[in-house]
């Protein structure tokens, strides 16, 4: 094991080093995940060449636009309930997240868990307006 360790040490660009250390010692002595990503949203307000979602269901065939139902979320949520208490960030999609009409209503509920939790939002901007932002600011 202390090989292996080694190795990857030699490995690591030394710029990088440091952050890998940290992320490796609150991974393997705290065993939690510090951020949840749950996909909930596999869809996009745009039809990018260089993206896979504007494939889904032509070189994708098995790719699905979807954007689950907010009690769907809430019951993955319920189900995750123990690490959602851990992690410190959710993200509810990695696609354009300002898709989803319920979701300030998804933030709430995660924060019902854990209230500390704070919200990362991948967005490309096209959707975001000065009521969003307010809105954004309160979470």
């Amino acid at each position: 094991m202390l090989n292996r360790f080694l190795k990857l040490v030699q490995q690591t660009p030394v710029r990088e080093l440091p952050q890998r250390l940290e992320r490796a010692f609150r991974h393997h002595v705290f065993a939690q995940p510090d951020f949840l990503l749950l996909q909930c949203i596999s869809a996009c307000n745009l039809k990018c060449e260089h993206c896979f979602l504007t494939d889904y269901g032509k070189t994708i065939p098995d790719g699905q636009i979807k954007i689950l139902p907010l009690i769907e979320v809430e019951r993955r949520l319920q189900l995750l309930a123990p690490m959602v208490k851990k992690v410190n960030a959710i993200a509810f999609s990695s696609f354009e997240a300002l898709l989803h009409r319920d979701l300030f209503k998804m933030m709430d509920v995660a924060l019902a868990i854990n209230p500390r939790l704070s919200f990362p939002l991948l967005t490309n901007g096209q959707l975001v307006t000065p009521e969003i932002v307010s809105r954004l600011e309160n979470y």
